[in-house]
């Protein structure tokens, strides 16, 4: 039992993780854009 709810403690933590990384992908994809964008114009 206490073996299991480590794993889902490890899974949560390694989800929130991949998140963080998500959002820190999403902002440079962002200010990629922005750069695209601002050469652009």
């Amino acid at each position: 039992m206490a073996k299991r709810i480590s794993d889902v403690t490890k899974r949560t933590a390694n989800r929130k993780e991949k998140g963080k990384d998500e959002e820190r992908n999403q902002e440079k994809t962002r200010e990629a854009l922005k750069l695209l964008w601002s050469n652009a114009v």
